[in-house]
């Protein structure tokens, strides 16, 4: 008999050793966790990068916002510096553009903002008046008002504009001419006109205190507001106005823009986001509340998000425009906001998640600050000086 011992040697069978395998789940161990490492690393630098691209994208944005609204601060129609009337009936912030710009410091209330359901809870703000910045239109006509001397409360101004696109109604509006400026309130767009009444049913608020405007050249000077002098225009004009004005074809008729801007909450807020703070926006909207009624509400809207926070300073210059010192100065430093001639903000941005790294390499938010630099255009000085 063939012994059991001997088998075939087609029939011996080998395998792989408790060793060998030991050895190779060690070594495809070490590959992953080399691969995840580096999968985690790069997804870390991923996030990081584009947490700071975006923070970068957003302060582009801003700063565009910004520096144009800024530099269009006080800015004309027509030339700098005409004598202006104001004869909206108001004496709300909105109405009275006269600074052109007004910085608020962030330890002043800023009774504006607190007005809203997003109230400002974080650095600086300030406002931009500008009647060069919204829809402008040259003027073909103005309608008779009336014979001299004939000045009934109800007498209107109708502007004749061919094209009032961009004109809503209510809109706070500026007509002017290389003379003089005016600024009042427009009823509702008809037939490519515009229309500036005292007083008539359906009016929009907060309407007209008068709308008689000085025609002789010895009172080109600026007229008293309503606001300054309400009971000037009790009978329907300013007492001691010997003739009305009339606007001739090319003057000017554009929308007086304003608006306030700060660092308040986003409309969105998001659940254990590092950041929910955002510029924004203060603006009035006018409304109709009724048949041919119009009011004017404020609305405040989310402009760039991630913003943190906003340092504002002033650089304050002379009755030539030029700087009275190197300095910038703070909002509580400035007496005169008629003489502010540049703007500097430092705008901090701040991620919503952890994609920075802090003390002892924890992750953190990533904050992102930006300087911004604004002359003010209608104030720059009118000569080269020579050194």
């Amino acid at each position: 008999m063939r012994s059991a011992r001997h088998a075939p040697p087609g029939a011996k069978q080998t395998g792989i050793t408790l060793v060998e395998t030991l050895v190779a789940l060690t070594v495809g161990l070490a590959i992953v966790s080399v691969a995840f490492n580096l999968y985690t690393s790069n997804r870390t630098v991923f996030k990081q990068v584009e947490g700071v691209a975006r923070l970068q994208e957003s302060a582009r944005v801003a700063a565009a916002l910004l520096t144009t609204d800024i530099r269009q601060a006080g800015g004309s129609l027509c030339r700098n510096g005409l004598p202006t009337t104001n004869i909206v009936n108001s004496s709300e912030w909105w109405t009275q553009p006269d600074k052109g710009i007004q910085g608020f410091d962030s330890s002043t209330t800023d009774s504006r903002a607190s007005s809203t359901s997003y109230p400002r809870i974080a650095g600086d703000s300030f406002t931009v008046w500008s009647s060069n910045s919204g829809a402008a239109k040259l003027l073909y006509e103005t309608r008779v008002r009336g014979q001299y001397g004939d000045y009934p409360r109800y007498l209107n101004w109708t502007l004749d504009l061919k094209d009032t696109s961009g004109f809503s109604a209510g809109d706070l509006i500026v007509i002017c001419d290389y003379t003089r400026a005016l600024i009042a309130q427009a009823t509702v767009p008809f037939n490519g006109t515009l229309i500036v009444r005292y007083t008539y049913p359906g009016s929009p608020s907060p309407g007209q205190c008068g709308t008689a405007f000085s025609a002789k050249s010895a009172r080109i000077e600026a007229l008293p507001s309503c606001n300054a002098d309400a009971a000037a225009y009790a009978a329907g004009m300013p007492s001691g106005i010997p003739q009305d004005y009339t606007w001739d074809t090319g003057s000017m008729v554009g929308t007086l823009t304003a608006h306030h801007w700060y660092v308040g909450n986003k409309t969105n807020a998001l659940a254990g986001s590092l950041n929910n703070r955002a510029l924004r926006r203060l603006t009035i909207n006018y409304n109709r509340t009724g048949r041919g009624s119009i009011s004017a509400t404020s609305t405040t809207d989310e402009m760039v998000e991630n913003v943190s926070d906003m340092q504002i300073s002033y650089l304050v210059g002379n009755a030539t425009g030029y700087a009275n010192s190197a300095t910038y100065v703070a909002a509580n430093a400035v007496t005169d906001w008629t003489n502010v001639i540049a703007v500097r903000i430092l705008l901090t941005l701040t991620s919503t998640e952890a994609v920075g790294v802090g003390a002892g390499q924890a992750a953190s938010a990533a904050s992102y600050t930006v300087p911004i630099n604004v002359a003010i255009r209608s104030r720059l000085p009118s000569k080269v000086a020579r050194f």
